[in-house]
């Protein structure tokens, strides 16, 4: 099968659980014989490096955009309905790119990593046809709600209560 991976984030090194884990998958359906076109963000890799270790499993296509936090970006959040933890990776960047690619190349699935990547879905149904499945690796809800809980500043306290009930 033809697979377009998508992620939020190089999974390599794998130095926590979330690129250890899109790694293991990626890597697990190149063994299996599945060629992977692989998209994500770059922040902070070495794109050279990345992209060297990548392509031994995948054929990876790292976009220059920085998803980091900023107290700037947070701020504008609050008048958003969408988590900053979410909207923060919603890039025109991936979105003309995919557009791009799926005009040229057949995939026979789009696998989205991460909760935070979901809103690319509304794009690829505009575009394609493929089918888009949804691979997400935590209860998001539930990591805010304990992030809220265990804050002891409470503008921090008060941002993450607004961000767990969006």
């Amino acid at each position: 099968m033809k697979i377009l991976q998508i992620s939020p984030q190089v999974p390599v090194p794998t130095i926590d659980g979330g690129k250890l884990s899109v790694s293991g998958v990626t890597k697990s359906l190149h063994k299996l014989g599945h060629h992977i076109a692989f998209v994500c963000y770059r922040k902070e890799a070495d794109y050279e490096l990345s992209s060297y270790q990548l392509s031994k499993f995948c054929e990876p296509f790292i976009l220059n955009v920085q998803t980091g936090n900023s107290i700037f970006g947070a701020l504008i959040n609050l008048f958003s309905p969408i988590p900053y933890n979410a909207s923060k990776y919603k890039q025109r960047e991936l979105k003309s790119f995919l557009i791009d690619d799926l005009a040229k190349n057949k995939m026979d699935i789009i696998q989205v990593e991460h909760l935070h990547m979901g809103w690319i879905a509304e794009v690829l149904k505009k575009v394609s046809d493929v089918p888009v499945v949804l691979r997400s690796q935590n209860l998001e809800t539930s990591i805010m709600k304990r992030y809220t809980n265990a804050q002891k500043n409470i503008a921090l306290k008060l941002f993450a209560w607004l961000q767990h009930k969006k």
